[in-house]
């Protein structure tokens, strides 16, 4: 028997990337590092054959990784392929302004997070 799971889960990325994009564009806003005290990122690098790095960012240490998040933005602009759950994907929520939390599901094949985010962050 064939599972779904995997064209289930991609399916699913793309739809909470639809409504995410529709709503912000999450990329930029980590490139620019506006951040409010409420504000929080959070990480999510999932290997399809296991091992997850999880980080979670807020208040003080969004403003010290500033540029660190900005350059994972850029990293994530030029690469701008789908996400697919047989590869390596990276998962951003990101909470703005007390606005609700969005979600953004990015291809994340061949990319090395900046070694600040990796390091700092809670886990």
């Amino acid at each position: 028997m064939v599972s779904l799971l995997p064209r289930t889960s991609n399916q699913y990325m793309a739809f909470v990337n639809e409504n995410t994009n529709a709503a912000m564009d999450m990329l930029a806003i980590l490139r620019d590092g506006n951040w409010e005290p409420y504000d929080w990122l959070f990480l999510r690098l999932m290997q399809p054959e296991g091992g997850t790095v999880e980080r979670y960012y807020g208040g003080d240490m969004l403003e010290l990784l500033r540029e660190p998040i900005a350059e994972l933005a850029d990293r994530l602009t030029a690469s701008n392929a789908l996400p697919v759950i047989q590869k390596p994907v990276l998962c951003l929520t990101l909470e703005c302004g007390g606005n609700g939390a969005y979600t953004l599901y990015l291809s994340a094949e061949g990319l090395e997070l900046p070694e600040a985010l990796v390091q700092y962050g809670s886990g």
